[in-house]
């Protein structure tokens, strides 16, 4: 199984048309080559830099199908913000067409990382439990606070 934020930037890419970018072999891959390397993933969660080097690396292995842009994923739309509104902020937030990868965590650290997909001024939940659930219908009460909402685009070249 995919952990989830490579499942939700997997998602976002697909969502972008680029097909066959994320599989679970690639994860494994890119976390049997941070362990060699002496640093391995925290079982605790993801850095944005561990999924940033992920996406290098996913990209460099899919040099014909498409690839997301790195420039469009440094942005941090929403990130710091914490507190039992953290939630609404995101439901309130103003998103552009495409599609976003969100990290947020409960009161207890726990995080979790979810692919939204906006159409026509609608988002959509995907994780590894829904698939194109309407944001209002999504549960954002467990959230605590946002590390990050970064857009997921397409690189042009």
């Amino acid at each position: 199984k995919v952990c989830a934020p490579f499942y939700a930037v997997g998602v976002a890419a697909k969502l972008l048309g680029i097909t066959g970018w994320n599989s679970s072999s690639v994860a494994q891959d890119f976390i049997s080559y941070c362990a060699n390397r002496g640093r391995p993933i925290s079982p605790s969660g993801l850095t944005y830099g561990e999924l940033r080097h992920y996406v290098r690396f996913v990209n460099g292995r899919n040099t014909t199908g498409g690839q997301i842009s790195m420039s469009a994923l440094d942005k941090n739309l929403l990130g710091g913000v914490n507190g039992k509104l953290a939630g609404q902020r995101l439901r309130v937030i103003d998103l552009t067409e495409g599609g976003y990868v969100c990290a947020a965590f409960n009161l207890m650290g726990v995080s979790h990382c979810i692919a939204i997909h906006v159409v026509c001024g609608e988002k959509y939940v995907y994780d590894e439990e829904n698939d194109s659930v309407a944001l209002g219908a999504y549960d954002l009460d467990w959230i605590y606070g946002i590390s990050f909402l970064r857009r997921v685009a397409l690189y042009v070249k």
